[in-house]
């Protein structure tokens, strides 16, 4: 959800928004949702607990990024992502793996392969597909507990 800072009294983030899987998305109007959120205790409480959702999100991303190799964190981004998606494969590419990761597109290859290796990704010409199916995810999760139960 991008815009949520709103509720924070905020008009301005730096940055910018990006769907990081092709899919569909909805779009509110700024005034609109302040007005949702002024009239609805109801979407007032669950923005709030969007709002602690993410907090407990980044703290916990922000560990895991310092203790754990990139190949442990590739796993865990892709493990949520899936669970954001609500698919089994999604594509993606190197590049945009890198960038999300915050490494270096080798880096990203060479998790990629590692991944491949074990059946989370399968590799195409033009970009990868994540590929979580319950025995994918198993593999996926045991290659990457630490990162996922310690973090």
């Amino acid at each position: 959800m991008s815009g949520v800072q709103l509720v924070l009294g905020v008009d301005h983030v730096p940055g910018k928004a990006i769907c990081q899987v092709a899919g569909s998305a909805a779009r509110l109007p700024a005034l609109e949702f302040l007005r949702c959120f002024d009239e609805s205790a109801q979407v007032r409480r669950l923005m709030l607990r969007y709002i602690q959702a993410m907090m407990n999100l980044m703290e916990v991303s922000t560990a895991c990024n310092a203790l754990h190799n990139a190949t442990a964190r590739c796993a865990r981004w892709l493990l949520l992502t899936h669970d954001r998606v609500r698919r089994d494969e999604f594509g993606l590419t190197q590049e945009f793996l890198g960038v999300m990761m915050g490494v270096r597109r080798a880096t990203a290859n060479e998790v990629a392969q590692d991944l491949q290796k074990h059946g989370a990704m399968r590799d195409t010409s033009i970009s990868s597909t994540a590929r979580s199916s319950s025995a994918q995810r198993a593999s996926v999760t045991e290659r990457a507990s630490t990162a996922i139960t310690n973090c």
